[in-house]
């Protein structure tokens, strides 16, 4: 998710749509729709779409906007498809800091620069004993490495919303709800 957050505002700042976005326009708007498309069906991907357009009609730095948008996430043959980039219904890890995390462990357990292969298999082997370990203890009923609270009431929010939003197949309602969630809770420092 932040990854695309990225790019779109590297892209807005390439456009020159970067004022207009800070003045809460109809560039604000559909910026921080395009944003949260992930968490879209993707039959609704279309309409959300066809919406924005309908709303960059008058700009052409939108416009420009909009046909990034095709050729890299959303038109016929994008260069990244849905599959890649969706986020619907996905319970877990949102970014890939679990995976930093375990790196950093392993290169702090290695403690030098270019250990031989021995020294590697020796501390993945260890590893792997633990997790072993961890896997018999959940299987006896333990609870191992707990969720942090705060991702896991995030996570039920958006969860919540999504109920929601597959009761309603209101996409527009929904995206825009997903929005103050999103930016109030999940990523407060992007709230512009």
């Amino acid at each position: 998710m932040e990854h695309i957050l990225s790019r779109l505002w590297r892209k807005c700042q390439t456009l020159g749509l970067s004022s207009s976005y800070m003045g809460h326009s109809d560039v604000h708007k559909v910026v921080r729709r395009m944003s949260t498309l992930p968490f879209c069906r993707e039959e609704h991907v279309a309409i959300v779409r066809d919406t924005c357009y309908q709303m960059a009609a008058n700009n052409s730095l939108l416009l420009s906007f909009m046909q990034y948008m095709d050729t890299t996430w959303l038109g016929v043959r994008p260069l990244f498809p849905y599959k890649i980039w969706s986020r619907y219904r996905v319970l877990g890890p949102r970014t890939n800091n679990h995976l930093e995390g375990f790196h950093h462990a392993l290169n702090r357990k290695i403690s030098y620069a270019h250990p031989n292969i021995y020294t590697l298999i020796k501390i993945l082997i260890n590893y792997q004993n633990s997790n072993d370990l961890k896997l018999i203890q959940i299987n006896n009923g333990s609870t191992v490495n707990r969720i942090n609270y705060s991702y896991e009431i995030k996570d039920r929010m958006i969860s919540n919303l999504t109920d929601i939003y597959e009761e309603s197949e209101d996409v527009i309602t929904f995206l825009d709800e997903l929005l103050s969630l999103l930016y109030k809770y999940v990523f407060p420092n992007l709230s512009n």
